[in-house]
Parts: C-alpha cells; sequence; structure tokens
C-alpha cells in the first residue's frame, strides 16, 4: 500500500512524500526491492522546481545499490544508477553499469547513447561515436543521436563528419541548435562564411541566442568585417552583461580599428570580470602605449600640409 501511494505521489510531483512512503514500505519489508527503486528515482527527483534544491545522487545510488542486490537482473535500475553516477562524475563507473544494461538488453538503443555520454566525458571519441553508430542502427528515427554523435566527431577533429550529421538533424528538426552546432564546426573548419550563414539561421529562430551572435562577430572579425563583428558583441553583451569573451573581442576589435579608447575601455571591462588574469592587463597597457604614440589632432594636421599641402 505505501509503495502504491508513493508511485502516486511521484506522479503528482510530491517527492519528498514518495519518499517518505517508500521508508514506511522498507521498514516493513526491508527486501522490497520496488521501494528502493522508486526511493531512488524521487531523491533525484525532489529539487526540481525546488529553489536551492540539490538532487540527492548519492542517496540515489544507495538505493539502486540495494535494489541490485536485491535483484541483479533488472536493466532499469543499472541505467538510472549509471546515470546518477554520471551526474557526480563517476563515468568510469557509469560505463560499467550502461555495459551491464547492454549485456541484459543488447536491443536498447537508450544505454547505448548513455555509456557514449559518459565516454565523451572521459575523451573517448571514438568510443562514443561507436556507441552513437549502434543507438542509431537501433533507433534510427531518434535525431538525439545524430545530434550527440556530431558533437564527437567534431571534438575527435571529423568536421565534415560532423557537418554531415548536423545536416542530418538540420533536415529533420531544424532548431536553432543546429543551425549554431553546424556553424561552429564550420568555423572550425575555416569556412567563415558559411559558419556566418549558419549563425544567421540559428540567430532567425531564436533572437535572443547571446552565444550565436558572439560567433558570427568572431567569424566576421576573422573576415575583417570588424564594424559587423562589433555590432554582434554588442548584441551578445545586451543579452548577458557579464560575457567576458564578448567584452573581450569586442576591445580586439576596436583595437584593429585604431579605437584605443573604446579597446581600452572593454579590456578593462573584461579585467573587472578576470582580475587575477595578468595578460589581459598587459594587453590594455600595450594598447596604451600604441594609444599614447598617436599624434594629436593639430599635429595631425600639419603633417597633411606638409605632405600633401592641404
Amino acid at each position: 500500500v505505501y509503495n502504491l501511494r508513493a508511485k502516486a505521489k511521484s506522479g503528482q510531483g510530491d517527492y519528498a512524500g514518495a519518499i517518505a512512503d517508500c521508508d514506511r514500505a522498507i521498514d516493513l519489508d526491508s527486501d522490497f526491492v520496488e521501494a528502493y527503486r522508486g526511493r531512488g528515482i524521487a531523491k533525484i527527483l525532489l529539487d526540481v522546481g525546488v529553489a536551492g534544491g540539490s538532487r540527492d545522487y548519492a542517496g540515489a545510488i544507495a538505493d539502486y545499490d540495494r535494489a541490485i542486490d536485491l535483484d541483479s537482473g533488472d536493466l532499469w535500475t543499472y541505467k538510472q544508477r549509471g546515470n546518477a553516477k554520471s551526474e557526480l562524475g563517476d563515468y568510469a563507473g557509469a560505463i560499467a553499469d550502461h555495459d551491464r544494461a547492454i549485456e541484459l538488453d543488447p536491443s536498447y538503443a537508450r544505454s547505448y547513447w548513455n555509456r557514449a555520454s559518459a565516454k565523451n566525458k572521459l575523451g573517448d571519441y571514438a568510443g562514443a561515436i561507436a556507441d552513437y553508430d549502434r543507438a542509431i542502427d537501433l533507433d534510427p528515427a531518434d535525431v538525439g543521436h545524430y545530434r550527440l554523435r556530431a558533437g564527437a566527431k567534431r571534438e575527435q577533429g571529423d568536421l565534415s563528419g560532423a557537418i554531415a550529421d548536423f545536416n542530418h538533424v538540420i533536415a529533420v528538426d531544424p532548431d536553432s541548435t543546429a543551425y549554431f552546432d553546424r556553424g561552429i564546426a564550420k568555423d572550425n573548419q575555416g569556412e567563415y562564411a558559411g559558419a556566418i550563414a549558419d549563425f544567421n539561421r540559428a540567430i532567425d529562430l531564436n533572437p535572443a541566442y547571446a552565444n550565436a551572435y558572439y560567433n558570427r562577430g568572431t567569424a566576421k572579425s576573422v573576415l575583417g568585417d570588424y564594424a559587423g563583428a562589433i555590432a554582434d558583441y554588442d548584441r551578445a553583451i545586451s543579452l548577458d552583461s557579464g560575457y567576458a569573451g564578448a567584452y573581450y573581442n569586442r576591445g580586439i576589435a576596436k583595437d584593429n580599428q585604431g579605437d584605443y579608447a573604446g579597446a581600452i575601455a572593454d579590456i578593462d571591462r573584461v579585467i573587472v570580470l578576470n582580475p587575477d588574469n595578468g595578460a589581459l592587463v598587459a594587453y590594455r597597457d600595450s594598447i596604451r602605449r600604441r594609444m599614447n604614440q598617436q599624434p594629436v589632432g593639430w599635429l595631425k594636421k600639419l603633417w597633411r600640409r606638409l605632405i600633401f599641402g592641404v
């Protein structure tokens, strides 16, 4: 009865109440495996919608440990414990759990997805790609597999392969993130005009996409369009006033335009956000030196008269 009521409470979002009922069920029967499973998931979900909440992954893992002791053949419990371990940074432990889930059901695509995510975190991009390949074989309709495989290929340096996967994602689910991610791959490949086109589309779909403005600005800077880059950095900063990278790159663009005072103001802002970065101070000081070497206005006019007679 307590376990059934716990399930009902979880379904209503009352995770604290669900945990209390699972506690009572376990008090009555310490071998009640379903109560451990239910309490584990409720501990993970407890903070949903609660300000300052913290998901109890460690507590959930302890419950999943007990559930596995009681029933070592349940795929779901290994999957949940593996995901909880990933959240705590235990990626090797997560992979071991996903290995076991795959042994129990080699046809379950999500287990390959979960294992690939843990491998990604460990930098095993080749292993992650192999798992995404298998997930796609089992469930080719899930565009998420292609999206994640593209990210792993990009990290591995296979930019053409990543773009091919992003092309598939865009053909099926053309959202702003897909265009943005493909734009990053094109930018990394040196295809700046193509990257800008993708960032344009990402911004069309999500006008508040600060990272898209920032990266479009960066691509424009590489192409020498400093005015366009500054406009994009302006927009990124208007959306995120603490965007240190946007201030820094805007400062560089202004420096390249000869707007030394504007560049210094931007680098000053970055220094406020990153006060321990000595390289920023050195860069700002180099701009100041160049600004101080510029001839003042009356001297510029004199030079023009002497050289050009005007």
